[in-house]
């Protein structure tokens, strides 16, 4: 299943859609690289100097701009409030800091009862250190969950969000174990995302107009 942005306010990613799914996003905030304070710019940077293996100075980046984080994760307040899932997954990433910041943003989201329905553990990377960025496919992770109930509300939670492949891959997993159907209602929260400009294919433009 191929992922598409398929609708996009003042640069952020509100919808996307995999396969027949088309999942609601809230993002809090769209990286503005003139501003140091911005969590995308932060988080960004940082994710730079990890790639370029330069982990000494990531370090001591992420400490500096801990004020800012920090004021970031204080503003935050649920987007979903009426929602309630049933089954939760956080993309948690490899890094202790970027871990530590997700941990913190999850905390803030108040999702009620998450430690009863929070399920990360059953869908991890083979490779935790690789990036989707860096050309991952569904081999390249696993999914083991052992209940068979279909699963009515999906939350899932990242730090970022670039084109929805993690989600993809997550989808192909539920679907292979008829744990979603087409009832199943999934939302997709991130702190921030790049800013984007959408692109509508004409499919999906058409269908905008008849509704």
């Amino acid at each position: 299943m191929n992922p598409k942005i398929t609708d996009i306010q003042d640069g952020k990613i509100t919808e996307i859609s995999v396969g027949e799914f088309r999942i609601p996003v809230h993002v809090f905030s769209v990286t503005n690289w003139n501003n140091k304070k911005n969590i995308g710019s932060i988080i960004e940077e940082y994710r730079k100097l990890i790639k370029d293996k330069k982990y000494k100075k990531s370090n001591i980046f992420f400490q500096d701009n801990k004020k800012y984080i920090l004021t970031f994760l204080k503003n935050l307040k649920s987007p979903f409030p009426e929602y309630n899932p049933d089954f939760v997954i956080i993309f948690y990433p490899y890094d202790e800091n970027r871990l530590n910041f997700l941990k913190c943003f999850v905390k803030g989201l108040k999702v009620k009862n998450i430690t009863e329905i929070d399920f990360s553990k059953t869908f991890k990377k083979k490779e935790p250190e690789k990036s989707i960025t860096e050309g991952l496919t569904k081999k390249d992770f696993v999914f083991f969950y052992n209940k068979t109930e279909l699963l009515k509300n999906i939350l899932l939670i990242d730090d970022t969000i670039s084109e929805g492949r993690t989600v993809s891959i997550l989808l192909e997993f539920l679907q292979d174990n008829n744990l979603i159907d087409q009832h199943t209602i999934i939302r997709l929260v991130c702190a921030y995302n790049n800013e984007k400009s959408l692109k509508l294919d004409v499919n999906i433009a058409l269908n905008s107009i008849k509704q």
